[in-house]
């Protein structure tokens, strides 16, 4: 719990609906780059992500590939995006 408080913000948590599970966000308060976790949550909420699913996408550099790929800014934008 506390770990989940220091990644999201009480203002945060108060003012947000979170949709993914709570399993979901054990594995993302482990990311430690904040946008890296904002584009994996934006990603699982889109796409409705098993938990099953982020393990792979995440094992897999799915945001590193990207971000070092040709559309840089668009997924910066994307993991600025709130979910």
């Amino acid at each position: 719990m506390r770990q989940f408080y220091l990644s999201y913000s009480i203002y945060e948590t108060t003012s947000r609906k979170f949709v993914l599970s709570w399993s979901h966000y054990l594995k993302l308060i482990r990311i430690g780059d904040p946008d890296e976790r904002n584009f994996y949550e934006i990603e699982c909420a889109a796409n409705n992500w098993s938990l099953k699913e982020l393990h792979r996408q995440f094992d897999s550099a799915l945001y590193e590939r990207l971000a070092s790929g040709r559309d840089k800014k668009g997924t910066k934008h994307v993991s600025k995006k709130k979910p």
